[in-house]
């Protein structure tokens, strides 16, 4: 539930502030490779065990930093869309309207720099309520943690902005963010 990625994203951002060497030696996963060799097929099991996905390699704060910027995405998506509106997604796809350059034939590819971050994250969130049901959040326990009274959305973009505000930002974060994961930070 909503409870369970708030207290994900506060476990990540607790993580980043340790600023611990352990952590930080940490190389993990990080953007999906686009695979060119199936290029315009459908790819099949087969297919994708003999060209299997790749993805780039990056620092676990790095990593860390994504998903929490993915997390502050999903979470004023969802705030749009409830309140009828139609999302940052619309806004940031509006910002990189067709360029006149004849790549209108790649639509399957839209996007795919950010594939898997919104997924991911809701992979991490299941180990936090892998035997429960949405109706913790009702919990008198779960009413009682300071967590649950957060605005997910004012906590991570502050914290966000805190980041973006070091002098280290610029040169091992800023460089490997993708094109929409820097239009999303700039319109906090």
């Amino acid at each position: 539930g909503y409870y369970n990625r708030k207290v994900s994203a506060v476990a990540l951002m607790r993580l980043l502030d340790l600023h611990d060497a352990r952590v930080n030696s940490l190389v993990v996963q990080g953007d999906l490779i686009p695979n060119t060799a199936n290029n315009g097929k459908i790819v099949t099991r087969s297919m994708s065990r003999v060209n299997p996905d790749q993805f780039t390699q990056i620092a676990a704060p790095v990593k860390i930093f994504k998903l929490l910027l993915a997390e502050i995405d999903m979470d004023v998506e969802s705030m749009y869309v409830r309140n009828g509106g139609a999302g940052l997604s619309a806004v940031v796809d509006a910002n990189e309207l067709d360029t006149g350059d004849g790549d209108e034939d790649n639509w399957e590819d839209d996007g795919i720099e950010d594939a898997g971050l919104a997924d991911e994250l809701e992979y991490y969130a299941h180990f936090a309520d892998d035997e429960f049901d949405d109706d913790d959040d009702d919990d008198e326990d779960v009413q009682a943690d300071p967590i649950y009274h957060q605005d997910l959305n004012e906590t991570l973009g502050s914290y966000l902005k805190q980041i973006t505000c070091n002098e280290n930002f610029g040169t091992s974060i800023a460089p490997l963010l993708t094109s929409r994961e820097q239009s999303i930070l700039s319109k906090m």
